[in-house]
């Protein structure tokens, strides 16, 4: 109500265009334009690639000090 009465409503709260009429009637609360949310998602997963990236993957149950021990598909079937 209050961007109703501050006349901000159908403004894009990052660019300042106007929210398309097309937009505000599917989603009535969207605070921005079209082009601005492709932005933000288009980051947004820019950055969940960079954080995967410097994830190390290690062997589940070890810890840095452990020595590997390679098991065979057979073993594990065999329950060793």
């Amino acid at each position: 109500m209050a961007r109703l009465a501050d006349s901000s409503y159908g403004v894009c709260q990052s660019c300042g265009f106007e929210i398309a009429e097309e937009r505000i009637e599917a989603l009535p609360f969207t605070r921005v334009c079209r082009d601005c949310q492709q932005d933000r998602e288009r980051e947004a997963k820019s950055q969940r690639n960079y954080d995967s990236e410097d994830r190390g993957y290690r062997k589940v149950g070890s810890t840095d000090g452990d020595e590997e021990k390679h098991v065979s598909a057979i073993d594990l079937y065999r329950g060793a």
